[in-house]
């Protein structure tokens, strides 16, 4: 009869000695994206030119406002509005000279990156390792099963509640080549992303419904206003 023997290391213990380091770095947002996000939150309904976006539930209300402080936002129609590319034109200028790998997390936020970063950006991975390319891939889909080693930085353009998903995204660029490990987590103060990454990091808890009603002051019983 066979039997199967484990055996756990820390990464100590491999070999594996190398360190992350993550470091928030502050931008400025547009001042007429946290107007929408304040309006939303009191009407449940805002028309952004010939779009109507609703959040008649708290979960909406905290999805739409996750969207449109990074720059977009999904109306009733399902159609995408890219609101500003604010974000992805702060990543270009400061991190200018480094090879970047970029996560974000709603699927219009590579439109946005394209259109800034042009030809220098691209979503697949051979062509990010084999030339001087930034690479730019989903949270959901590009944190598992991939090496971004090639990156001399990992930025957060935009990332979800989970801290699952968080943890594996950073484990995505390590190597034991490197000693060093720089992350980097791009969101405006008192934002809803800096809210996430605090609950994330600090408490390591995902972020959930309760923490977003609590964060912004939204009443408890908001569906039913």
């Amino acid at each position: 009869m066979r039997k199967t023997l484990f055996t756990t290391y820390t990464q100590e213990e491999a070999g594996f000695e190398t360190s992350v380091n993550k470091q928030i770095v502050y931008c400025h947002t547009e001042p007429r994206l946290i107007d929408y996000c304040k309006t939303l939150a009191k009407h449940k309904t805002i028309d952004i030119g010939n779009h109507t976006i609703e959040a008649d539930t708290a979960v909406k209300l905290q999805n739409k406002i996750h969207q449109i402080s990074n720059g977009t936002v999904i109306d009733e129609n399902g159609n995408t509005l890219a609101l500003s590319d604010f974000k992805a034109r702060f990543i270009q200028d400061y991190f200018k000279g480094k090879k970047l790998a970029i996560f974000y997390y709603y699927r219009a936020e590579w439109q946005i990156l394209k259109s800034v970063f042009g030809d220098s950006l691209t979503d697949d991975l051979e062509e990010f390792q084999n030339t001087d390319k930034h690479i730019a891939l989903q949270q959901i889909s590009g944190s598992e099963g991939i090496s971004l080693k090639e990156a001399d930085a990992l930025v957060y353009y935009n990332f979800g509640f989970s801290n699952v998903k968080f943890t594996q995204g950073i484990d995505r660029l390590t190597t034991m080549n490197r000693k060093n490990n720089d992350v980097y987590f791009v969101f405006s103060k008192g934002s809803i992303n800096e809210r996430i990454y605090n609950t994330i990091v600090y408490q390591k808890k995902d972020y959930i419904l309760s923490a977003f009603k609590k964060d912004f002051d939204i009443p408890y019983n908001y569906n039913k206003l």
